[in-house]
């Protein structure tokens, strides 16, 4: 051991175990929950912030497929302890937990509050302050298995502008693409474009 008295304080404090698992088993359950009640079409993360007195931040927070605006759902401060766990479920007063069946409790009711579930269905629908409209979503949602509409995905992500528009006007002849480049201008849809522009195209590439 080091002859460092600091370095010694700490190697004894930072020896003891992290109990904080059972707290954040319960959260990651909790995010688990609104990705399977919502299909898929919204994201839950658990996502690390400040460590503070109460403990460290985790913050849930909701990312829709479309639309490029996360939306913070709650935050909770997690001790090394594990418990108490304090949430701030409403910007309000806060609430503590003093064990996994308290958490649960307390995220399950929080479920039911008009406002959250709400904020849930606007973040599935994609109606959501600078979301896209019911029609955008049916057109987009179209097109996404179009080989010509991927190609066009392709081709705008594909590096130099010169590039760009030589790939876009071998493929612009097709109805699809012109309707797909409508499309992928509404900035209400960069999300979703910059996921599915990474995945395989059906069929040869333009430009290959």
């Amino acid at each position: 051991m080091s002859d460092n008295p600091f370095a010694q304080v700490l190697a004894e404090e930072l020896a003891m175990p992290d109990t904080a698992g059972e707290a954040l088993s319960v959260l990651q359950e909790f995010c688990r929950g609104v990705e399977l009640s919502t299909d898929g079409r919204v994201e839950c993360r658990l996502e690390r912030g400040y460590p503070l007195t109460y403990g460290q931040e985790w913050r849930v927070v909701l990312h829709p497929w479309l639309g490029d605006t996360p939306q913070l759902l709650l935050r909770s401060y997690v001790p090394l302890s594990s418990w108490p766990v304090t949430l701030d479920l409403h910007g309000g007063p806060l609430t503590r937990c003093s064990s996994a069946q308290e958490l649960t409790s307390e995220l399950q009711a929080f479920l039911r509050d008009p406002t959250v579930l709400q904020s849930l269905r606007f973040a599935v629908s994609g109606v959501q302050e600078g979301g896209p409209s019911p029609d955008d979503l049916q057109d987009f949602l179209g097109l996404i298995e179009s080989p010509s509409f991927r190609k066009t995905l392709q081709a705008l992500t594909s590096g130099e502008a010169a590039a760009t528009v030589k790939r876009l006007s071998e493929v612009s002849r097709d109805p699809d693409v012109l309707r797909a480049l409508r499309v992928i201008q509404n900035p209400k849809f960069r999300q979703a474009v910059a996921t599915i522009a990474r995945l395989p195209i059906p069929g040869q590439l333009v430009g290959t």
